[in-house]
C-alpha cells in the first residue's frame, strides 16, 4: 500500500514537472510561437533527425529523439502498475493524454503539434509498460 501511494505521488509530481516543461520550460513563451506550428506527416521529423544527424548538435538530437521516448516511459510503467489494466487500455489512455497535450501546445502557441512526438512518446510509454510487465512476471 505504501509503495502504491509513493508511485501515485511520484507520478503526480512527475506530471506537474512535465506540464511545466511542455508549456513553459526550455524558453517556451507565447511570444516564441507567433504562428501555429505543426507536422502531420509521420516520420518526417524523425527522418530529418536521422538523415541530417550532422546538422544538429548532439544535445538537440538527444533531447528530441531520446528525450521524447524516455520522458513518457514512467507513464507506461506507472499507469500499468497503478491500474493493472491490459496493455492496450494503458496505451490508449496515454495516447489520449498525449493527443490532448499536443493539441494544447498548438492552440496555446507554447509549442507545436508533431505527430512524430506522439510516435516517440508512445514508444516510450510502450517501453515503460513492457518493463513493468517484464519485472512482474
Amino acid at each position: 500500500m505504501l509503495l502504491r501511494r509513493m508511485v501515485q505521488l511520484g507520478l503526480l509530481a512527475y506530471t506537474c514537472c512535465l506540464l511545466y516543461w511542455m508549456f513553459f520550460g526550455f524558453g517556451r513563451s507565447q511570444a516564441a510561437f507567433q504562428t501555429y506550428h505543426y507536422n502531420l506527416i509521420p516520420f518526417e521529423t524523425i527522418g530529418s533527425y536521422i538523415v541530417h544527424f550532422k546538422h544538429y548538435s548532439l544535445q538537440t538530437w538527444v533531447m528530441n529523439m531520446v528525450g521524447n521516448i524516455g520522458v513518457f516511459a514512467p507513464f507506461g510503467w506507472g499507469i500499468a502498475y497503478l491500474t493493472r489494466w491490459k496493455r492496450a487500455r494503458v496505451l490508449i489512455c496515454i495516447m489520449a493524454g498525449l493527443l490532448l497535450l499536443e493539441l494544447l501546445q498548438l492552440v496555446t502557441k507554447r509549442g507545436s503539434f508533431d505527430v512524430d512526438d506522439l510516435i516517440l512518446n508512445m514508444l516510450g510509454a510502450y517501453i515503460g509498460d513492457a518493463v513493468k510487465r517484464w519485472f512482474t512476471r
